[in-house]
C-alpha cells in the first residue's frame, strides 16, 4: 500500500495510506455519534467516508483547507480528533483485525490478517492533532 499527504495550511503528514484510511473511518464514526451535525460536516463527513473507501493508493486527501474555513470549524475537526485519538487509546495494545475489518467494511482480499498494534494509529492520531492545532514544527512530518 502507498503513502498519502495529509495538508492543512501548508503543513504535510505524510502516512501510510491504510493508517489514514482507519483514521479517516474512525472520524467518521465519531461524526456519526453526534447528535447534531452542521451541512459543512455532513458535506465533510461524506468526503471523508469516500476518501477512505475508495482504497486508492498514494491519493488519499482529507482536504481539511477546503472544509476548515474559521477558527469555528477547526474547533470542531479538532475535538473530532482528540475523540478518535481517545477511542484508540481504550483498544489498548492492539486494534483487532475484527475490529478493523468491520470499521473499514474490508472484505477478502482485502482484509486485516492480523491484529495491530494501537501504537501504529495513535502515532498518525498524534500528528494529526498536531498538524490541525498549528503545532508541526516542519513543513512535512511522518507519521
Amino acid at each position: 500500500m502507498g503513502h498519502s499527504l495529509v495538508s492543512f495550511r501548508e503543513q504535510s503528514i505524510c502516512a501510510k495510506d491504510y493508517k489514514i484510511e482507519v483514521w479517516l473511518f474512525l472520524a467518521v464514526r465519531e461524526i456519526d455519534r453526534s447528535p447534531e451535525i452542521p451541512s459543512w460536516l455532513q458535506e465533510a463527513c461524506a468526503f471523508w467516508r469516500e476518501q477512505a473507501e475508495l482504497h486508492i493508493n498514494g491519493c488519499l486527501d482529507p482536504d481539511f483547507d477546503r472544509f476548515i474555513t474559521n477558527e469555528e470549524r477547526l474547533q470542531v475537526v479538532c475535538q473530532i480528533a482528540q475523540r478518535v485519538h481517545e477511542s484508540l487509546t481504550a483498544h489498548g495494545d492492539k486494534l483487532s483485525k475484527n475490529f478493523l475489518n468491520q470499521l473499514c467494511g474490508c472484505t477478502p482480499p482485502n482484509v486485516f490478517y492480523i491484529d495491530n498494534d494501537t501504537e501504529l494509529y495513535l502515532k498518525l492520531s498524534s500528528a494529526m492533532i498536531k498538524l490541525l492545532e498549528g503545532r508541526q514544527t516542519q513543513q512535512l512530518d511522518y507519521a
